[in-house]
């Protein structure tokens, strides 16, 4: 069966993902995420040990509906609400791979790493762009 970029795409996560990735360490506070999706306008965050390894992803519903009811925002820990060690991809995954994992799983955003390592963030924005794109020429 014939992927979304067609059977002779080469098209990988690497060459689409966005590499400046917000991070922040395990922890940071609920308030502290909110002020940085707030100051930067990104809807995810990624939870990163000091080494690069990926703890975490929290996103912007994670903030609103993990941490209601839970006390005072300055007070609740990122580690608490945050999904925990998230399914990770290479870079050199297939996008066709990689929508088709994001549609099995539910997931709207992969972390990309290499080596352990962060590396990038793959959404399905980034993907749908990077079809448009493929349409356009």
């Amino acid at each position: 069966m014939p992927g979304f970029f067609g059977d002779e795409s080469s098209a990988t996560v690497g060459s689409i993902m966005i590499t400046d990735v917000v991070t922040v360490q395990p922890a940071a506070t609920v308030a502290d995420v909110f002020q940085i999706m707030n100051d930067t306008g990104v809807r995810c965050v990624i939870v990163a040990e000091d080494s690069g390894k990926v703890a975490g992803i929290v996103t912007d519903s994670d903030v609103v509906f993990r941490a209601a009811g839970r006390g005072a925002l300055s007070t609740i820990s990122i580690a608490d609400i945050m999904t925990p060690e998230p399914y990770c991809v290479d870079p050199s995954l297939n996008t066709n791979d990689a929508i088709r994992l994001m549609g099995e799983h539910g997931f709207r955003r992969l972390p990309v790493v290499e080596n352990s390592k962060l590396v990038g963030l793959v959404s399905i924005g980034d993907i749908i762009r990077a079809f448009m794109q493929r349409l356009d020429k």
